[in-house]
């Protein structure tokens, strides 16, 4: 037992300095989400579940993101800030906001939470490691929702 004891009390210290390594993850998540709102994209992609596949077209000015789908025609429009994000459909008669987060896009499990990236504000978030995605050292991150199952993401180390 005093074995064991000065073991774990001689492991202490070295996990202690080895954790305060990590940076904080309500930072790591601020530099994220302001990094993303600086993005200037103009791209096209799918939305896959299965055999279907659901195309879009992605355009971002900064902090505004347009989700632009087809038959039906559908704008999305995502505004990152340093707090929240906020999205909305863009329609004729102007813009309303999404408020069924949780609903999936068009028979997909991604949900609209999932494309206004509310993920990178859910509370809680830490830092449990690092490692490395093909050759880019990224910190492993646990992301916890207010109610459900945690994700984790890995993120780019900064250069």
């Amino acid at each position: 037992m005093k074995q064991a004891t000065l073991v774990v009390a001689l492991l202490l210290p070295a996990t202690a300095a080895w954790a305060q390594r990590f940076p904080d993850a309500n930072e790591l998540l601020a530099n994220v989400r302001l990094h993303q709102s600086q993005q200037e994209i103009d791209l096209h992609g799918q939305l896959r579940q299965e055999a279907r596949v659901v195309p879009f077209h992605l355009v971002q000015n900064g902090p505004v993101v347009r989700y632009i789908f087809s038959n039906p025609d559908e704008t999305l429009q995502l505004r990152i800030g340093a707090n929240d994000s906020r999205l909305d459909e863009i329609k004729r008669s102007g813009s309303e906001k999404i408020t069924q987060l949780n609903e999936p896009v068009r028979g997909t499990a991604i949900t609209y939470e999932d494309l206004a990236l509310k993920f990178l504000y859910w509370p809680n978030a830490r830092v449990i490691g690092a490692d490395f995605i093909r050759t880019r050292n990224c910190w492993k991150m646990q992301l916890r929702p207010p109610t459900g199952d945690g994700w984790r993401v890995m993120i780019p180390r900064g250069k």
